[in-house]
């Protein structure tokens, strides 16, 4: 029994040598780096600017490490980049496996990077990314993953305003109008998916084709588009014509909206319309003898010729 047991030992010894030598870390190990963020793990930023995050890397083990790098965020669409401490050189895949990393850090040694966080134009304000950083080992005699929490405000100074006029504000049935509509951007921050949605009444027909005066929509056309962005401070104009075909119901209604589809920021609608000219109607026509019967009607049809 005694000789039984002293091989489980010696071959268990073997074992845990064999582990040693191969590097193998037991499961329950800690990691063998220390990750974190060197200053506020919060930022605010606007849209279209980078914030910016300081983290660390101190690499505790015996040899040296590269660490692959990653991040999971609630809103797929901003963009998120790491850095070198500089601020300016953008990190890359040094080792090859295809995972942008921090190049080889020193046993002991410590290595700053910077992450930035970029939105788009098209979410609105106080709107708040949750980002988990995570960084890895990759080298199998070191090992472990850590992960840093990082959250990004959005402070959103875009502001829509629209306005819309026709030309000529009077009209008689049969003649032609043009309508001219203006989107702006009125603040400080470009505005993102910018949609317009143009409805004439039943008493006006479009006569087709508008004019974008140069700044084409990334999609559609009258009388449904969309601009993927207006710049700060900039109006984008459009113009078309539709002509007069009825006696009323002559209004022209615009609603434009920016923001993401289903989460729009701001929404405006205007309305205009077009004066009805009445025209007095040219009789001339000569009406053919009629028998009225007693007690009874007769309809006669006179033509209007103008």
């Amino acid at each position: 029994m005694k000789k039984v047991f002293s091989w489980l030992m010696l071959l268990l010894f073997m074992v845990s040598s064999m582990s040693l030598v191969l590097g193998v870390k037991p499961a329950s190990a800690q990691s063998s780096f220390v990750f974190s963020v060197v200053e506020s793990s919060s930022a605010s930023t606007h849209p279209k600017q980078a914030a910016t995050f300081s983290l660390r890397i101190q690499n505790n083990c015996a040899q040296q490490d590269t660490f692959d790098l990653d991040f999971t965020q609630g809103f797929s669409d901003w963009t998120v980049k790491f850095y070198e401490a500089n601020g300016v050189t953008e990190l890359t895949d040094t080792n090859g496996n295809g995972k942008v990393d921090t190049g080889a850090v020193g046993a002991g040694q410590t290595k700053d990077f910077r992450v930035k966080v970029t939105p788009p134009a098209d979410y609105c304000n106080s709107a708040q990314n949750n980002l988990t950083v995570t960084a890895k080992s990759s080298n199998q005699n070191c090992g472990g993953t850590e992960q840093v929490g990082l959250a990004v405000t959005l402070i959103h100074g875009g502001n829509l305003a629209v306005s819309k006029k026709v030309s000529p504000a009077e009209a008689k049935v049969g003649e032609p109008v043009t309508w001219t509509i203006k989107v702006k951007n009125s603040g400080s921050d470009p505005i993102g998916n910018v949609n317009v949605m143009d409805t004439l009444g039943a008493g006006s027909t479009y006569n087709g084709g508008i004019d974008f005066h140069g700044n084409n929509p990334s999609s559609g056309g009258y009388p449904d588009w969309t601009y993927a962005e207006i710049p700060a401070g900039v109006e984008y104009m459009a113009t078309f014509s539709s002509t007069v075909t009825g006696c009323s119901d002559l209004d022209n209604e615009i609603n434009v909206k920016w923001g993401r589809l289903g989460n729009e920021c701001q929404t405006q609608k205007t309305l205009a319309s077009v004066k009805l000219i009445p025209t007095r109607p040219l009789i001339d026509y000569q009406v053919a003898p009629i028998a009225v019967p007693y007690c009874g009607s007769v309809n006669v049809s006179i033509p209007n010729y103008q």
